[in-house]
């Protein structure tokens, strides 16, 4: 009796764990999340996107996406016209 009511608590302890470390889980930052600006730093600084991806531990599709992003920040939508 008591061997299966230790189960079911270390059971419930583990499962509660678990549970209360999701919301954490989610709340952490995204791989992008200031990692933009150091990337257009280094883009600025010359270096090659390949170079900054090596350098800065990312992957080239992040690299391009922050020049997309620079680029399309830098020059709005022209159809978008506001009166």
């Amino acid at each position: 009796m008591n061997r299966n009511r230790l189960m079911i608590t270390a059971a419930s302890l583990l499962i509660a764990a678990a549970l209360s470390g999701a919301p954490a889980f989610a709340t952490m930052p995204g791989k992008h999340t200031g990692s933009c600006k150091k990337i257009d730093a280094a883009l600025a600084s010359g270096k090659t996107p390949a170079d900054v991806a090596k350098e800065l531990k990312v992957s080239q599709k992040s690299v391009n996406h922050c020049q997309q992003a620079m680029a399309s920040a830098a020059n709005p939508n022209p159809k978008h016209k506001t009166q």
